[in-house]
Parts: structure tokens; sequence; C-alpha cells
């Protein structure tokens, strides 16, 4: 085990693309992301998509993931103190509300392990690059076609919280390929689009 320190500023100003768990997912060909410049960070469930698309780093905040050889071998393994012990890199224990530019210091976690991979996102960018968030459908279920156990209403509450710290750094962040998402706070853009953001200039091949 490791403290998630060593991962500060390794991708300065590099757009970084969040996969979050929504249904949306299945919609895009997600081998695409193999070709953008900055980090992917999965979560969660996309242990299942890490044959299909690179996952630089991955993000847990609940123990069950720990009993997942893929999770708990992944060399860019991020994960909080309530997941257990075990390998990867620490967050310290996290603050229970606000959100935190600074992991090495403290976390916040707060039962959604999409703000933690924002808070990571912009832990090794230095808080200077766009981020898409792929998946952030907030509809109550997975791609997998497993059902959410979190509060719809108060995830989205806890988003419009972690905007107002991402605007006051001139943070921008993407709802990625999912136009019927019900997280507000953030504009949405196309997925092609986010690649033309995250590549520097997409080209298909």
């Amino acid at each position: 085990m490791t403290t998630v320190s060593v991962l500060r500023g390794v991708h300065p100003g590099q757009p970084a693309t969040i996969l979050a768990n929504g249904p949306s997912l299945r919609q895009h060909d997600l081998r695409k992301l193999n070709r953008v410049i900055g980090p992917v960070i999965g979560m969660n469930r996309t242990h299942q998509l890490l044959d299909t698309v690179r996952q630089d780093y991955f993000v847990i905040s609940d123990r069950e993931w720990m009993g997942v050889p893929a999770v708990r071998d992944h060399p860019g393994l991020v994960r909080t103190e309530s997941s257990g012990p075990g390998p990867g890199h620490q967050v310290p224990p996290c603050m229970a509300d606000g959100f935190s530019f600074n992991l090495a210091a403290q976390g916040w976690e707060s039962g959604n392990t999409t703000l933690l991979a924002l808070q990571l996102a912009t832990y090794v960018t230095e808080a200077r690059a766009d981020i898409g968030v792929l998946g952030l459908d907030l509809r109550g279920d997975h791609f997998d076609g497993t059902a959410s156990a979190a509060g719809m209403i108060y995830q989205r509450f806890k988003f419009h919280a972690a905007e107002i710290q991402l605007q006051r750094r001139g943070i921008q962040v993407y709802v990625v390929g999912s136009p019927n998402s019900l997280a507000d706070m953030w504009p949405r853009i196309s997925f092609d689009d986010w690649l033309e953001k995250a590549a520097g200039g997409w080209l298909d091949d």
C-alpha cells in the first residue's frame, strides 16, 4: 500500500476522462478512449471493461470490490480507508462534506465514488484541465443491468455542491454521451466532441 501523494500532478493540464457506471456507457465505442491524451479513471463495475478500454486509475470506496482480482491487482488502484486493508494508493480518512483538491491531506467520499474520481482527476492534473464524465446518468441503474442503491436526489445535491468548488478553480466538467442525464449541474457534450477535446483533435481510422 502507498499513499495517494505519489500521484499528485502526474498528468498536469491533461483532460481527464471518468467512467461512471450508468447504462449510457453501452452506447459508445469505448475503445476510442485508448487514444486520448490524458488519464482515464474507472470505478467499481467498470472492471468488467478493462479488456475494452484502458483505465489508468481505478477508484473504489466499498470493501466488496477488493474481492475482485482485477480491481485488487490494478496498478492504479485508488481507494478509501472504508474499502479495507490491501494494496493500492490509499486516500486519508474522508471528511463528511466538501470537496478536496488535495487527496493526500484529506479526501471526500460521501457515499459517491464518482465524487472521489472527480477529486482524483483534479489531483493528478493539478486542477488545470477539463474533466469529462461518461455514464453519469443518475437514473438508478448501471450499465451491467444491476440497480443502484444510491439515492439520486442526494447524489445530485452532492454534485451541485462540488460544482461550486470546481467553478471557483475554473475547472469545467462535462457530462459526456448521456443526453438524458439528470446531472443538470454540468453541460452535456457528445462522445465524439469529448474525444476531440481529450485527444487534441480526433480523427477516425
